[in-house]
């Protein structure tokens, strides 16, 4: 059990700083607090505690000794690109300064239009079938051939978002609607629990399901103080943000199933049956530390105490482990876990069959039945408090022997069978001693030369060779953390590579602590190397071997636990950041650091991020952001005169998407915090043995989902012959119609657009009316789109001119034959 975390808060004047409608744990707040302006309250957090070996602190720092070298230019390839400049000669920053090119190591480029890979390359159908993104489907004759080739590549910059949804709001505007609709959706099962500050996760609750699943936790304000906070998870629907279902059913029921409103998902078949799980922290209704009058001393701590009060910020530390299935029913609990902001990993540990493993820290649960395998630990090492307020644990197979380990920021271990044990298993260390610093030199934040846990990921850095001090062809992946306002690198058997590198500190945040939010791996600037970015306390920063921070962006995040995704939108090879601090959502690009959007959002900031994932089965990628103001910082930078988190109502979910479906595909599964591609398989079973995930041909990334073979696979939407029936012109209505028929890779989601005109003799155009798909057009498939003609004309013939998608929202592959045209009609006079 951790120290008790009163013993080591520093205090604050009740006077200087409040937190109005707050259920975030007094143990974030900074040592000390800057009075309010007058007549306003203060937007900083007050006090702050440590847990477990976190209270022993060192403010030695270590040397960092990196060769910094130039980067080699690679010189214009005409094989690749057509023309090597749009303007000859023209410089650029940024793909925006190319307009609809691509700016290439400083020179404007035409993006390449060249043969592209498609999933369909090498996939034989039989003669009835065509290939659609790698799968034979029935060919139905329609009126022009499938292209089983077909692809849309993006070109240009960067395309901002629009929203998709908000969930729980009744518009995709959310509380900023002004259309009258500014209200939350009225079939939302506990209304008061709406606060999202955790990582959702994205899969099809049933492998047959047309779509996936967003599956959140969310709470409710008003809370207290504590690291666990009393909430339910929910499953809604990926296209619009509607209800599946809500965990625990009947809820006021079943207080001891509530979820930990703070902590993360993961999700896969954890119990070996095929059918998807999801597992989170929970909260214990009877985890109440209180004063006992008899002693005057705290039931869990044994503080001195006077009143209830005086002990309450030791509750709802040990709410446990809870999982639910794929319709939402209670699973199995497990109280001895302690989980707080942090997140499970699921995996394969013990082999291909039987149920998977659930991790926290070290401790290894039955994904069947969440009994105890290998216990969680606090001494010698803490595995509870992780970088400060829980454990985000890597799993991964550093040492090639064909076994996943369990990775934690300052140790990895082997689960094995062990008759002596009374589970039946050991989880032993497999490095000799834990994480140190070499010749004794102390680690920042750790105990003398043994470095602190953190969060870690996990990639493989060899191409850098002697920088990193690795040999160019070394199989085995490096271990990156972060851990107590430092970023290190380890190696795979626990040396040190990169010694702890000061993260910059916020000076305006009056010393709260800089720990550090989750590593994101991933090929930043496009030269075939991963480099790190990493969220610290007033930047977002990447990291590359050789070179040091090669940017920093300026954000606000006092308490610096935030994590961040990252995804190359475009398929140029050049990832984007996705992050959001206390005051806004942004997406970084990856070479500058230039901030591509910056969104209004509002989070009190634990470990949550954004994500990217195909949310709705379309293939296209969308991004999940979360939203919460159950603290009241202050956003100087917000438009408008309401400046506090609490005036915004910026609460729950909402889905971004590009508004003219410029993004590439992408997976549609996002399953862990620790998610890395290679970790589970799009109907939610888990590889065994997993794939390496910086080995070839993986994507040696973290926390970045990626495209696969088919990123730029498109749907291909066609207007067929134009129908036009004047039966009751004379007497009633005309219709027209056409069929739109997906020739393409990809299903198009109902509400595609079809403009019927009608054409005069002299080229004018009058509009006849529109129509929309009404079901998802899967490739192959097609559908009839009829609206009515009111009063065409007797006098004069006309043609009607049906165009699909008249406004180009859909990334089509070719648009060129989206237009169909009738041949010349009137309504003939009677007789």
């Amino acid at each position: 059990m951790p120290l008790a975390p009163e013993k080591m808060r520093e205090s604050c004047a009740p006077s200087q700083c409040f937190l109005l409608n707050a259920s975030f744990p007094e143990r974030r707040r900074p040592p000390a607090c800057s009075p309010a302006p007058p007549f306003t309250p203060c937007h900083k957090r007050c006090g702050r505690w440590r847990m477990g070996r976190g209270v022993f602190r060192f403010l030695a720092l270590a040397a960092l000794l990196a060769a910094c070298v130039d980067k080699q230019q690679a010189p214009c390839d005409p094989a690749d690109d057509a023309s090597c400049s749009i303007v000859k000669g023209n410089p650029c920053h940024v793909d925006s300064d190319c307009g609809d090119g691509r700016c290439v190591n400083g020179t404007c480029q035409v993006p390449s239009t060249g043969a592209q890979a498609t999933a369909c390359a090498n996939v034989k159908c039989a003669a009835n079938e065509f290939c659609a993104n790698g799968v034979c489907l029935p060919s139905t004759p329609q009126c022009k051939p499938p292209d089983p080739a077909c692809i849309f590549i993006p070109h240009g910059s960067f395309e901002p978002p629009t929203h998709d949804w908000w969930w729980p709001w009744q518009t995709p505007a959310g509380p900023d609607d002004t259309t009258g609709h500014r209200a939350f959706r009225t079939d939302v099962e506990y209304p008061d629990y709406t606060q999202v500050m955790s990582t959702p996760v994205v899969m099809r609750l049933h492998a047959g399901d047309q779509e996936p699943a967003v599956v959140f936790n969310s709470f409710a304000p008003n809370q207290g103080e504590v690291v666990e906070t009393q909430g339910v998870m929910r499953a809604v629907r990926g296209s619009d943000g509607s209800p599946i279902w809500t965990a625990p059913h009947d809820m006021w029921q079943h207080m001891e199933w509530s979820t930990d409103g703070n902590s993360s998902i993961a999700a896969g078949d954890c119990m070996g049956t095929g059918e998807v799980c999801f597992i989170t922290g929970s909260w214990d209704p009877s985890d109440v530390s209180r004063c006992d009058g008899w002693t005057g001393t705290c039931t869990i701590t044994g503080k001195t105490c006077k009143t209830n009060g005086d002990c309450y910020p030791s509750s709802h530390q040990h709410g446990g482990l809870i999982a639910f299935g794929s319709d939402g029913r209670f699973l199995w609990l497990n109280r001895a876990v302690q989980i707080w902001w942090g997140a499970p990993s699921i995996a394969r540990l013990l082999g291909p069959t039987g149920p998977a493993q659930i991790v926290v820290g070290n401790g290894v649960y039955d994904g069947a039945t969440g009994k105890m395998l290998c216990p969680q630990t606090l001494s010698p090492l803490d595995q509870i408090s992780g970088n400060g307020d829980g454990t985000l644990t890597a799993i991964a197979d550093i040492d090639l022997d064909g076994i996943p380990e369990i990775v934690t920021g300052n140790q990895a271990y082997k689960m094995t069978a062990d008759p002596a044990s009374p589970t039946g298993y050991s989880c032993n260390s497999i490095w000799r001693h834990s994480v140190e610093m070499p010749r004794g030199l102390p680690c920042a934040g750790g105990v003398g030369s043994a470095c602190p846990d953190g969060f870690p990921a996990i990639a493989n850095f060899a191409k850098y060779g002697s920088i990193m001090g690795l040999k160019p062809d070394d199989p085995h992946p490096q271990i990156v953390v972060v851990s107590r306002g430092t970023l290190r690198i380890q190696d795979w058997t626990g040396g040190i590579l990169l010694s702890p590198l000061p993260l910059p500190a916020d000076p305006t945040c009056n010393g709260e602590v800089n720990e550090g939010g989750a590593p994101t791996i991933a090929d930043f600037d496009g030269d075939g190397m991963p480099e790190v970015g990493v969220a610290g306390q007033g930047a977002y920063l990447v990291w590359k071997p050789g070179v040091n921070f090669i940017w920093q962006s300026k954000t606000r995040d006092c308490s610096a636990n935030t994590g961040s995704s990252v995804f190359d939108f475009e398929g140029k090879g050049e990832a984007k950041v996705v992050y959001s601090d206390q005051c806004f959502f942004r997406v970084y690009d990856g070479k500058s650091g230039k901030a591509l959007i910056e969104e209004k959002n509002s989070s009190c900031t634990a470990y949550e991020m954004p994500i990217v994932a195909d949310i709705d089965g379309s293939g296209r990628a969308k991004v999940l952001v979360p939203n919460n103001n159950i603290c009241n910082y202050y956003c100087p930078e917000w438009p408008g005169s309401d400046k506090y988190q609490l005036q915004s109502d910026y609460v729950g979910l909402k889905a971004l998407k590009s508004p003219s479906d410029k993004w590439v595909n992408t997976r549609s599964i996002w399953n862990e915090h620790a998610y890395h591609v290679s970790n589970v398989n799009l109907d939610g079973t888990l590889p065994w043995p997993e794939p390496n995930s910086w080995a070839a041909p993986q994507s040696n990334t973290y926390r970045q989902n990626v495209q696969g073979q088919g990123m730029f696979s498109a749907p291909d939407l066609a207007a067929c012959t134009v129908d036009v029936d004047l039966t009751n012109c004379r007497t009633g209505k005309a219709a027209v119609s056409t069929v739109v028929y997906n020739g393409g890779a990809l299903l198009v989601r109902p509400g595609v657009s079809v403009t019927f005109y009608a054409v005069l003799q002299n080229g004018q155009t009058a509009l006849i009316g529109t129509g929309y798909t009404t079901t998802t057009l899967q490739p192959g498939a097609s559908e009839k789109v009829s609206v009515d003609w009111v009063a065409p004309p007797s006098s004069e013939a006309v043609t009607v001119k049906a165009i699909v998608d008249e406004k180009q929202t859909i990334g089509d592959c070719h648009p060129e034959n989206n237009i169909a045209v009738s041949g010349p009609v009137k309504c003939a006079p009677l007789g």
